[in-house]
């Protein structure tokens, strides 16, 4: 008996900013780094501009790019992840032709459930990091029109596909390691070790 085939898959996510969509990303690439790929129009857009704009003169060719970007790595064999919000209806059907188009499964993970002021703080982090912070006025806003638009009802009957709640991504162990000062750098008092 022959081992079953392998199904390529395109998978989506869909959540707010902050709700953890591309830790979850990048984790199941790590788990088969030789098969899995990820792709974001926010990274897409940093590499083509320098940084988001939002500008609508941006907007067009980021899309463009990724969705050649996906078609390139499915032609590749590769199951490809997109870890964008896609809170949007366009968004969907977009991705759910892309995979029709290659020929290979569509998974949707669902974020959804990550309640909104732990993206808001996840958002506020990120920005206190460098990284480019929404704002909670916004993310309220994409959550309302999300509702709006019917949820993941509206995904799911929209769709008719495997719809996963990925399981909380935590980050790895944190070891911590104090080490001795010198003594001349004990004496200025101006560092704690």
């Amino acid at each position: 008996m022959t081992p079953a085939a392998k199904t390529q898959t395109l998978v989506i996510t869909i959540g707010l900013p902050g709700s953890g969509k591309t830790t979850a990303a990048r984790a199941w690439v790590a788990a088969a780094r030789r098969t899995r790929v990820r792709v974001n129009r926010d990274d897409l857009c940093h590499m083509l501009h320098e940084w988001w704009t939002g500008w609508p003169e941006h907007e067009e060719p980021t899309g463009e790019t990724l969705e050649a970007a996906i078609r390139v790595l499915l032609a590749s064999g590769k199951d490809v992840i997109c870890d964008d919000h896609n809170l949007r209806p366009e968004a969907w059907q977009l991705h759910a032709a892309l995979a029709k188009e290659a020929g290979v499964r569509l998974q949707v993970w669902d974020l959804t459930g990550v309640p909104v002021k732990d993206c808001i703080a996840r958002d506020q982090y990120r920005g206190q990091r460098g990284g480019h912070r929404v704002g909670a006025t916004r993310i309220r806003a994409m959550r309302r029109a999300f509702t709006r638009a019917g949820g993941m009802t509206s995904v799911r009957s929209t769709l008719n596909c495997p719809v996963v709640v990925p399981e909380p991504q935590r980050p790895g162990p944190v070891t911590t390691c104090l080490l001795p000062l010198p003594e001349a750098e004990r004496r200025k008092g101006d560092r704690q070790p």
